[in-house]
């Protein structure tokens, strides 16, 4: 939702055309359908453990959110040793995600769409704030 609401903003903001912003969501969207993104569900839990996130580090709602998914998938993951790396153009998402021990990519190559597609499969990456 993120990638798209960026998409979104920068339409309004008239620094790209309908056009453009018409085929950028098209190409997420088709992304999401085709099973190249992985669509994660959030549960209670998250939310839980999103509000103890704020205690910690000045997140907002929905950044704390996403580090929780995240931290709740890392958890998951520990058994297959397969490991996550968290994507981020947000320097306080940035540093809350290094001080839970991700290892971060940050970027400003990873605020716009296309450059996700240079994180490989085995990458789960998270959010983008702005191009």
């Amino acid at each position: 939702m993120e990638v798209a609401a960026v998409f979104g903003r920068l339409y309004r903001e008239g620094r790209i055309r309908e056009s453009v912003w018409q085929g950028l969501l098209d190409q997420l969207m088709a992304d999401i359908a085709s099973g190249r993104y992985n669509v994660v569900r959030t549960l209670v839990e998250d939310f839980f453990d999103a509000a103890s996130l704020t205690r910690n580090y000045p997140l907002k709602a929905g950044d704390a959110i996403q580090l929780a998914v995240a931290l709740r998938l890392r958890r998951l993951m520990l058994p297959y040793n397969h490991p996550l790396i968290f994507v981020t153009s947000d320097r306080t998402l940035r540093t809350a995600a290094e001080a839970e021990g991700f290892t971060t990519i940050w970027s400003k190559a990873f605020r716009c769409y296309a450059a996700p597609a240079a994180i490989s499969a085995r990458t789960i990456a998270f959010a983008s704030r702005s191009c």
